[in-house]
């Protein structure tokens, strides 16, 4: 069974009381969240909410899983399948304020990761990791079918992008929410010059305790060590391990991986198409709240783990229509 809500509904109207009904609506203000319930609700599967003031999140309820997303960075924030317990870690710090990135679940990162490393124009601010994760997102389609909620977000350039030079863009992301959690973002270039850009979609996977969890599947990939930015590594164990501040891209790979927490005694995977960088990060028990948007007490509850395109796999779409595609599906695996 297929339900589908891409717009709102049509209204239909007598002829002769278009004029009448039409100047009755001019005077009812629809508030965005009633237009969005209006438009893209499916019953009790997909419902739109107010959590803060301007920050409006999409609760998903069905037989294969709960989850939520906020429209602002189109920032998964909760996903728990049927029978097991949630999968994402999100800070209690969050404020959910207009404009200020949401810390843990899965933030889109675009165009750029990390701090700008181009020219910069002068007095101009340019926000850590892009700014997608503190744009809201429209809406495209939402649908269900077979207990999975399928929902479209896009991404245009608005004053804040062209304040930083990007302008001629359009980035479509497609969540499928069920006993998989499956991520597609692509990106197109609508302009005559290169569109230069990074992109990272970069869950924070709850973990029991940081230190008994391991990352598998890296082995001798190479990385850039973040906290050591002058060196570039080779990963020669089998399995990541985590007792302090970890901030690492491995690049040149295409590998799956697995976050196996021994405490909890569970695996999740996550794979990948169109991505050629993976990031392992963990704020590690120093970290500063302010800068890592973690409190002490939750470093260690989380792992990092994201697929990307960053630093020496830096993304070029070099003609109008050019566009590229990267996915990732996470799942967790038999115990």
């Amino acid at each position: 069974m297929l339900l589908t809500q891409s717009g709102p509904t049509n209204l239909i109207t007598h002829p002769m009381r278009t004029g009448m009904l039409t100047a009755r609506a001019s005077r009812i203000k629809i508030s965005p969240v009633e237009k969005l319930n209006n438009a893209f609700a499916i019953g009790d599967a997909l419902t739109f909410r107010e959590m803060a003031p301007g920050m409006i999140c999409a609760r998903i309820e069905t037989e294969t899983c709960s989850a939520e997303v906020c429209l602002q960075g189109a920032h998964i924030t909760h996903w728990q399948p049927e029978g097991a317990m949630p999968v994402l870690f999100t800070s209690a710090q969050n404020r959910y304020v207009a404009g200020e990135p949401i810390h843990g679940g899965i933030p889109v990162i675009f165009p750029w990761f990390g701090l700008y490393r181009r020219t910069r124009k002068e007095g101009v601010k340019y926000p850590l990791h892009g700014f997608a994760r503190t744009q809201n997102w429209q809406v495209r389609s939402a649908a269900l079918r077979n207990g999975v909620i399928e929902m479209v977000f896009l991404l245009k350039a608005s004053d804040a992008s062209r304040r930083v030079g990007f302008d001629c863009f359009r980035v479509e992301y497609t969540v499928r929410f069920g006993r998989e959690l499956a991520l597609e973002m692509r990106v197109e270039n609508r302009g005559f010059e290169t569109l230069t850009m990074e992109e990272a979609l970069h869950p924070h996977f709850a973990v029991h305790n940081v230190r008994q969890t391991a990352v598998e599947g890296l082995e001798n990939a190479e990385y850039l060590d973040r906290t050591n930015p002058s060196a570039c590594k080779v990963q020669k164990q089998a399995a990541i391990g985590f007792s302090g501040r970890t901030d690492s891209v491995y690049i040149d790979t295409a590998a799956a991986c697995i976050v196996r927490d021994e405490v909890d005694g569970r695996r999740i995977q996550i794979t990948k198409e169109g991505s050629d960088s993976t990031l392992v990060w963990n704020p590690g028990e120093e970290s500063d709240a302010d800068t890592s948007g973690f409190t002490s007490k939750e470093w260690n509850r989380h792992v990092g783990l994201g697929v990307a395109n960053a630093h020496t796999n830096t993304r070029y779409l070099q003609a109008s229509g050019a566009q590229h595609t990267m996915k990732a599906r996470i799942s967790l695996l038999p115990e």
